[in-house]
């Protein structure tokens, strides 16, 4: 399906924030934030400043105190102008910008993970792409089954995640079928476990005992970002 970008101050909030707090809980905090985010991606000082201090700001509240939230938020937005500061400045000047972000950036040692996403939007996809970072984590979308098998030919991925909230057009019995030919080292993850669409598709996963995760999101992001974190190469540790 046709990508959208992710707007390139997203990725720089991703960055900054990993300088200020430990990586599990940027992503975990970015995740969870960017779920409250519209179609309309924010791309701009006034609307990033906005995630930061709504979405963003009450993710990291619910994983520290109140006051560490506050300062984080405040180091992201100091970040960030800095940065949108700098790139204006450069423009003018006609010069490269250089990257400044106090940030804890590590190269991937083999690669990153590779990951498709079963949805009928590319919803989940970006908002993992920011959250975990497109260095670390190479994630695509597949809408419906013809999608699908192009996609698993083209990455060979390593977990195939099925999003039970945002359903794929192909029906339940015909995405059970298409996971009966992966290799038993794709790990088949089930996000939404408890929705309508996931309710057909587990029983024909143990009908034909495929082995899978369920995963319920009133649980959180943590156990999702575990397991894309269980079949990385090094690089989202």
């Amino acid at each position: 399906m046709p990508s959208k970008g992710v707007p390139r101050e997203l990725g720089h909030v991703r960055r900054s924030l990993e300088g200020l707090v430990d990586r599990d809980t940027a992503t975990a905090a970015m995740l969870e934030a960017l779920e409250q985010v519209p179609e309309e991606r924010p791309s701009g000082i006034e609307p990033i400043k906005g995630f930061v201090r709504g979405p963003l700001s009450g993710a990291l509240s619910r994983r520290m105190s109140a006051d560490s939230a506050l300062r984080v938020c405040k180091g992201i937005e100091d970040a960030v102008h800095d940065w949108l500061a700098e790139e204006a400045a450069s423009q003018l000047q006609g010069l490269p910008r250089r990257s400044q972000f106090p940030t804890l950036e590590v190269k991937p040692e083999q690669g990153p993970t590779r990951l498709v996403v079963v949805a009928g939007s590319e919803r989940l996809t970006w908002r993992l792409r920011v959250a975990v970072g497109g260095d670390r984590l190479a994630a695509i979308s597949a809408s419906d089954l013809n999608a699908l098998l192009d996609q698993l030919e083209t990455l060979n991925p390593a977990i195939v995640l099925i999003d039970a909230h945002d359903p794929p057009l192909s029906a339940p019995e015909s995405v059970a079928a298409m996971a009966r030919g992966l290799s038993r080292k794709v790990l088949i993850v089930l996000w939404g476990q408890s929705e309508p669409y996931a309710i057909p598709l587990m029983d024909a996963f143990e009908r034909w005992r495929l082995r899978y995760t369920p995963l319920d999101r009133g649980n959180g992001v943590d156990p999702l970002l575990d397991l894309i974190r269980s079949r990385s190469s090094g690089s989202l540790r």
